[in-house]
């Protein structure tokens, strides 16, 4: 619903075919967000909320860093992919 209130006054203001690499960028960075989040939300959630409770402070760390790392990998990689 959103798209399409931005991509209707969209069409006025720029040339066609940059409205077409405008949603062809839109659904590169959808498509990313969709498979970086595929259960990586529930699985730190599950891997903080057991570490801590065994007392596994340094491994608790370690996935917090690498959730952290994935999550800016992610975005590197989609932001490159959308500005070619």
């Amino acid at each position: 619903m959103v798209s399409i209130l931005i991509a209707s006054p969209l069409t006025f203001v720029i040339f066609p075919e940059e409205v077409g690499a405008y949603n062809l960028a839109l659904s590169i960075v959808s498509f990313g967000a969709l498979v970086g989040a595929l259960g990586l939300p529930k699985t730190v959630v599950r891997l903080v909320a057991e570490n801590v409770g065994l007392n596994r402070f340094g491994r608790t760390r370690r996935v917090i860093y690498t959730v952290l790392s994935l999550g800016l990998v992610g975005t590197l990689l989609t932001s490159v992919a959308t500005s070619w």
